[in-house]
């Protein structure tokens, strides 16, 4: 269990960096949703390559585990695939709540769901010092607090009732394309790059706006125009 965590954390920590360079490349030409879903399928095929030949992604390997069949033989692409794009439905509701519970009803195992549909299981490669046993109570613990995490959000989200949108409010809070939408503002309306984070969204808005309304000057709507699928 141990080094199945840390085999997860420095992937996380390896593909964020490397998603965060790649996302803030992408963001400004592509647009923050292309960007996002080009930068998943580059994941799926990325760790996909790495189980595929020799059941290890750099995180794995570091941390001496890898995945195997069921049989104990090195697994197919298909199965790396399968057990990769299966992460969405372990990860449900939240802290990875699904995932767990498998781990634990599937015993030695230790199969999340995407190991059980791809017929798959995570195990020490070598002995490595990493791959310690954990404690008998880490994984319950574990399971415990992602299901009242999961439950509580649930709860609270069934209790909320939506507030009424502030006049000015711009049409949208995806703080990855306020970025994308400032670079590209900067780009062409060099004067916009100072702007703090309100006074970014403000200029989206009023982008966004009408244009038969006098939010924005028409030569200042023109110049910004190739922005505003950022935040469409």
């Amino acid at each position: 269990m141990r080094g199945r965590v840390n085999a997860a954390i420095a992937d996380q920590l390896l593909l964020g960096v490397l998603g965060a360079v790649a996302g803030a490349l992408l963001a400004p030409a592509a647009g923050t949703a292309t960007a996002v879903v080009l930068l998943i399928a580059a994941w799926l095929v990325a760790v996909t390559v790495f189980e595929a030949n020799g059941g290890q992604t750099p995180g794995k390997r570091w941390a001496g585990v890898r995945v195997v069949a069921r049989d104990g033989g090195p697994i197919t692409a298909r199965q790396a695939l399968v057990r990769n794009a299966a992460r969405v439905l372990d990860a449900v509701p939240a802290l990875y709540a699904s995932g767990l519970i498998t781990m634990l009803v599937t015993g030695a195992r230790r199969q999340r769901i995407g190991d059980v549909l791809a017929g798959t299981q995570v195990v020490p490669a070598g002995g490595a010092a990493r791959t310690l046993r954990s404690s008998r109570a880490l994984l319950p613990a574990l399971t415990a607090v992602a299901v009242l995490v999961s439950v509580g959000g649930v709860a609270l989200k069934a209790t909320e009732h939506p507030a009424a949108p502030a006049a000015d409010s711009a049409p949208f809070t995806d703080a990855g394309a306020l970025l994308a939408f400032q670079a590209c503002a900067a780009r062409h309306v060099p004067a916009t790059g100072t702007f703090a984070a309100p006074q970014v969204r403000r200029l989206a808005t009023a982008l966004l706006a009408d244009p038969s309304q006098p939010a924005l000057p028409p030569e200042l709507r023109a110049r910004l125009a190739p922005c505003a699928r950022l935040v469409r």
